[in-house]
């Protein structure tokens, strides 16, 4: 039986925590009888304390999720807002001037296409950014790193 006092701090403990998180995000039949095995060894508190915390966990990665998807439309929603005036516009066309709906599924089937390119590159120049982000951080480590080499405080010939 574990120590409550110490058993956060356990090398074991945190073994059998990944054990649990682990039976319970896959299907395998013999996790169960491992989380079964684990949880003879703890008490209901260091149970319920398991649970908290996993579900705090998972309660933190669900709301950054949300954080992000909010900060992506938020890149979005000039392009939204213009799409939508499109959208606006095809109507007020096919009001006026009885435009056919073929043309007009056919003109948004070629905003979704651009949609989808736009998200694409997107996609790629954010990666291109972090990407960019690395290097000038290297670069900046290797330039003060020379800096540092050659002044004259580190000069060992005078």
């Amino acid at each position: 039986m574990f120590n409550s006092s110490n058993m956060y701090s356990s090398k074991q403990y945190t073994d059998n925590a990944l054990v649990l998180v682990t039976a319970a995000m896959t299907n395998v039949p013999q996790r169960y009888s491992d989380v079964y095995s684990l949880l003879e060894n703890y008490s209901e508190e260091e149970i319920a304390e398991l649970a908290v915390r996993f579900l705090s966990s998972l309660i933190a990665f669900i709301c950054a999720h949300f954080i992000s998807q909010a900060v992506l439309r938020s890149c979005f929603d000039p392009f939204w807002v213009q799409l939508n005036s499109k959208v606006l516009e095809l109507e007020a066309e096919i009001s006026e001037n009885e435009v056919s709906y073929a043309d007009l599924y056919q003109e948004k089937c070629e905003l979704d296409e651009k949609i989808a390119e736009l998200t694409g590159k997107l996609n790629a120049a954010e990666k291109a950014l972090i990407d960019i982000k690395a290097q000038y951080a290297c670069c900046r480590y290797a330039a003060q790193t020379f800096l540092e080499s050659t002044t004259p405080e580190h000069d060992t010939q005078g």
